[in-house]
């Protein structure tokens, strides 16, 4: 030890400094959770999972979540033990159950997680509007406008569009649930 260190160390607890067991395994669950988070949010397919439980005809499988959607039985598996550490997800009886009506992601997620998350959305977006499936195109409305604006109220639409996306969640998840869009 450097002697500009030494009074801090000497000051602080043994306990402090050789963590016991429980606190070391404290610290790996916490550091398993806050990588978990970052993945939840980071990795388009968890929320997925989710929404996809509240399915008509949902399968507590992983292959068969898996094949709904695109992506791997591992990948599917190691998404739904996450969900579960975090008490997302829970197994009743052999069936998951989503445990959360609604999602917030806190502002303290990293922003790069947000962004990798945003990133799989608009590529999956680009590999749909590439689509050759007619099907696709009935169910979608895509459109583009450009615009002279007033930069200064970007604020207030930014709210009437959040208002608006609340109104159009509430309302397209009513009736029965057979699609995941």
């Amino acid at each position: 030890l450097t002697p500009e260190v030494l009074p801090a160390f000497l000051s602080q607890g043994i306990a402090e400094i050789l963590p016991n067991k429980t606190r070391r395994a404290k610290h790996r669950n916490s550091l398993q959770l806050e990588n978990d988070r970052f993945q939840f949010v980071s990795q388009w397919y968890h929320i997925a999972i989710l929404d996809l439980t509240l399915l008509n005809g949902f399968k507590s499988d992983v292959r068969w979540i898996a094949k709904e959607l695109n992506v791997t039985p591992t990948q599917a598996g190691r998404a739904i033990t996450r969900l579960e550490r975090l008490g997302l997800l829970k197994n009743e009886q052999g069936k998951w159950i989503k445990t959360s009506e609604e999602l917030f992601v806190p502002g303290s997620v990293p922003v790069t997680a947000i962004r990798k998350f945003h990133e799989q959305m608009i590529q999956k977006g680009l590999q749909a509007l590439r689509s050759k499936n007619p099907k696709w195109l009935k169910n979608r409305d895509i459109t583009g406008t450009t615009m002279a604006i007033d930069p200064e109220l970007i604020p207030l639409a930014r709210k009437k569009i959040r208002r608006f996306r609340k109104d159009l969640m509430r309302f397209l998840s009513q009736g029965e649930k057979t699609a995941l869009f």
